[in-house]
């Protein structure tokens, strides 16, 4: 009866959850004493029948016989000769029963070396193992209709080897109904794609990244996407930070604010004799008007919370948006962000978050309704005797149903005409007395709204068919969003402007079902879990979704890539939102902060973005064109009047103890485009090898070694004794140095601008002439300053060319 009863218990604890219940269990035991374990059979002889019940549960597999897989299930003994108490010193077998969804088996080896551990699946042989963590996954057509046996056959008796964390993965599992990535499919690449879409790129290192995607993704995202003020694992301060404030400090918009403000705040920004000259400090306090510099800078700092920053920048220049442009003031706006932050942060419901933001100055003053009153009329029958009326505007009373909750009036059962007719007079009525007086004291309007009862419509509206009460305007919009969140219409509209606003520009009609069915699973809609639960989920990880990005974004993800310290992102070395170079900043491509694109209805899109040749051409010109390029290097005076220098071997990692040109090349790829490789083919490693191997660009290149052929110059004596490579050649001065940038002829001028087929750079002679400067050395750590100034110079040209791609433009799933 006793085992019977921890059987159910052990098949009601599933996944890693049981084991880890069960093995703290047995941990209990293995660690009592004698006499402990003496007086527990003496005191209590069922717990320790019990006891001895999940002991033999654990360790139901004999040694030297076959494990038997549960779905979901963690299996974490050591199998291998030296490790366990069996004797698998000859090959491990595991059974589990076919499945008509595909199943996926996870483990790690350890100590086994090349040829020695191979493994099979119902005698066939499927791979060869190596040490690492590693996943299989099996399709239904590659399994029986019985049990399977996915067996380890060790080659070498006697040599130390192991196998352990065995787990069974069940493809088919869900987070609000969402069908989620396994394990194997969550990896290196789905977190980096997670981390560029809702995060800004983030700042995590790679072996963070590392540790994410070895992790189960439902844990590991919630370390990555919170809306924790600081997120130190996905903004790590470096070694050595010199302004390591922000880690520590108020993290909201306005203790941002408060401290880049400071002229006491330690900071790179030159302090001048005149304190008021500090324009580039003043101008980012918070009653200053650089509010778009303030959050660019906050967005890129390390220490602080990227996916803080990309939510609330979404919500209050798309979702919500207000409108620097309008009468909202920069404080009020600051403020805004932060009530909508704070309010996600304290976990608050999705209702709530978006009735604090109904509820603020800034919306007031976006849409007028500050001035909304309810009065006696003043011409028909005077202020004493008339009929009351709503001397009110109706744009927010429409807007908090449209935009805020997502509810047009279609689905009114009485028609959109009484949703026109009824529910928005209604509402604005509701919206009474809401002010925002002109603050005498500080010479400025406030931030918050003081709810009055003088002018308010104290009585029920009616309002989404319901009727609506509460003794002020803030009690009445309370009781709207409770109604508002749980009408059909928001049930469809909301979810669905929440994942094509961040991470899908083209849901197709099962996506958008699902989607709505996992927001309705939730009895309290929770924005964080909803995001969460979709990042790990197969439809954001759909190998046909795409999204592409605005320009902001783009800005943003662009800066956090490029950036390695928080001297960098204060002082906005890459003029992401400069104010004084404007043909460089947002201004270029005609977007700004907080003052989206169409006003309240939200910033520029994605794909007005991909549509407008302005955003290509000055991408394209950013990176390339100009004389100062995207990517700078060095700064004669940034840092406080001091020096400032690049140094990508900071980030850069080595292989095999130096940084090759061609590895480097692929780490730049990654770290920037973050694709896997799967746009990283011969043209692109050969542009990029040339830029960072010689200081050149292809084109360059191959017009020279064309000039040579046309020319008929052969290596010399001198060049065959000293056994010149082709790539010394064409590097080679002397008199006429061998340059295409002089006395160009015509057929050289449309060699300067080819674009190159694989199969040209395939081709013998320029095959070997990239091999050879793909395995040039970079000399990120040379004792020689210069030298070191060259080679991050030449690291800065081959990201301007993978920057000026089309490929940085957007984002696709795996």
């Amino acid at each position: 009866m006793i085992i019977l009863v921890v059987q159910r218990f052990s098949q009601w604890l599933t996944g890693r959850i049981k084991h880890v219940l069960l093995l703290s269990l047995m941990s209990f035991i293995a660690f009592q004493t004698p006499v402990v374990q003496a007086k527990l059979n003496e005191d209590d002889p069922a717990l320790s029948a019990i006891l001895s019940a999940i002991h033999l549960l654990l360790l139901d597999d004999t040694p030297g016989g076959p494990v038997k897989l549960g779905f979901d299930s963690l299996n974490s003994h050591h199998y291998g000769y030296n490790y366990g108490q069996g004797n698998y010193k000859d090959g491990l077998t595991l059974h589990f029963d076919a499945q008509s969804e595909p199943v996926t088996i996870c483990f790690d080896a350890v100590d086994v070396q090349v040829g020695e551990l191979t493994i099979e699946l119902n005698s066939l042989q499927i791979d060869v193992l190596t040490s690492g963590h590693q996943c299989l996954t099996f399709q239904p057509n590659e399994t029986h209709a019985g049990e399977n046996n996915l067996t380890f056959i060790h080659h070498r008796p006697g040599e130390r080897w192991g196998i352990h964390d065995i787990l069974h993965d069940y493809e088919r599992k869900h987070w609000l109904s969402l069908p989620s990535l396994t394990e194997n499919e969550w990896n290196n690449l789905a977190v980096r794609k997670t981390l560029q879409v809702f995060a800004f790129g983030g700042h995590a290192t790679d072996a963070q990244i590392q540790t994410w995607a070895d992790m189960p993704a439902d844990v590991a995202i919630k370390e990555m996407l919170n809306f924790e003020p600081h997120n130190l694992k996905l903004s790590p301060l470096p070694s050595g930070e010199k302004y390591p404030e922000p880690a520590s400090l108020d993290g909201t918009f306005w203790g941002f604010r408060t401290y880049l403000g400071d002229l006491n705040s330690n900071l790179p920004i030159e302090l001048h004799a005149v304190e008021e000259d500090n324009y580039e400090r003043i101008g980012l306090r918070v009653d200053n008007y650089n509010t778009q510099g303030a959050w660019s800078r906050m967005a890129t700092t390390r220490g602080l919370n990227p996916f803080r920053q990309k939510i609330g920048y979404w919500e209050t220049n798309y979702h919500m948006a207000v409108n620097l442009d309008a009468a909202v003031t920069h404080r009020q706006l600051t403020y805004y962000y932060d009530t909508i932050m704070n309010a996600h942060e304290a976990g608050l419901p999705y209702k709530t978050v978006i009735a604090e933001a109904a509820k603020s100055a800034a919306v007031a003053m976006q849409y007028a309704h500050n001035e909304n009153r309810w009065v006696q009329d003043s011409i028909n029958g005077g202020y004493q005797n008339g009929p009351f009326i709503c001397e009110c505007n109706e744009d927010f009373a429409r807007e908090i149903h449209q935009l805020f909750f997502g509810i047009l009036g279609e689905q009114d059962p009485l028609g959109l005409s009484h949703h026109e007719d009824v529910t928005i007079p209604e509402t604005a009525k509701a919206l009474t007395d809401m002010r925002v007086d002109y603050d005498d004291d500080n010479e400025r309007l406030p931030e918050v709204i003081t709810f009055q009862t003088e002018y308010h419509h104290i009585e029920q509206v009616n309002v989404l068919n319901r009727m609506i009460n509460g003794a002020d305007a803030a009690a009445k919009i309370d009781h709207i969003a409770d109604i508002a969140i749980a009408h059909p219409e928001s049930l469809a509209t909301l979810p669905i402007l929440i994942v094509s606003g961040l991470a899908d520009d083209d849901l197709s009609v099962d996506e958008q079902t699902q989607l709505r069915a996992a927001w309705a699973s939730m009895p309290s809609k929770n924005f964080l879990e909803f995001v969460q639960a979709y990042a790990v989920s197969k439809l954001f990880h759909a190998p046909d979704r795409v999204k592409y990005f605005p320009s902001i974004d783009r800005f943003i993800y662009i800066a956090n890539k490029l950036i390695h310290d928080n001297t960098e992102a204060l002082l906005d070395l890459y003029d992401i939102a400069s104010t004084y170079t404007p043909d460089r900043s947002f201004v270029a491509e005609n977007v700004e902060v907080f003052r989206p694109l169409h006003n309240v209805f939200g910033g520029q899109t994605g794909v007005e973005a991909s549509d407008a040749p302005v955003v290509m051409e000055n991408n394209y010109n950013r990176f390339v064109v100009r004389e100062y390029k995207q990517a700078r290097t060095d700064c004669d005076d940034c840092d406080n009047g001091a020096p400032w220098l690049k140094d990508w071997a900071k980030i850069i990692p080595k292989q095999a103890g130096v940084y090759r040109a061609d590895d480097v090349a692929q780490w730049l790829w990654q770290h920037f485009v973050g694709d896997g490789g799967k746009y990283y083919g011969a043209v692109e490693r050969a542009h990029l090898v040339a830029l960072m191997a010689t200081d050149r660009d292809l084109n360059q290149l191959y017009c020279v070694q064309e000039r040579r052929i046309a020319e008929g110059i052969v290596p010399s004596q001198s060049d065959i004794n000293h056994n010149r490579t082709p790539l010394e050649l064409l590097e080679r001065d002397g008199p006429n140095p061998y340059r295409c940038d002089d006395e160009l002829s015509a057929a050289e001028i449309v060699l300067l601008e080819k674009g190159f087929t694989t199969a040209e750079l395939q081709a013998t002679d320029m095959a070997a002439l990239i091999d050879e400067m793909g395995n040039r050395i970079i000399d990120l750590e040379s004792v020689d300053a210069h030298d070191r100034e060259e080679a991050n110079r030449e690291i800065g040209q081959g990201i301007n060319f993978i920057l000026a791609t089309p490929f940085i433009m957007a984002e696709e799933a795996q």
